[in-house]
């Protein structure tokens, strides 16, 4: 357990390709939100080429304070 944050790193997504499957996008989208979007992804160690973690909670606060996308 994480006593920062009280998450479990079980619980964490441990790649890209999981992190976009479990946003049900692709990898490139999944990164792409992270670099213009603020996509809370953690690298414990630092550079753009790192590992990646992240958690599922925290993705899905981020998803619901984004504003949804009214199509014209």
């Amino acid at each position: 357990m994480d006593a920062a944050n009280g998450e479990r790193c079980s619980d964490a997504l441990q790649s890209w390709k999981e992190i976009a499957a479990y946003l049900k996008r692709g990898v490139r989208t999944a990164q792409r939100w992270e670099r213009c979007a603020g996509l809370p992804v953690r690298r414990p160690r630092p550079g753009d080429r790192s590992p990646v973690i992240a958690f599922p909670q925290e993705i899905d606060e981020w998803l619901r304070s984004r504003p949804l996308r009214q199509d014209s």
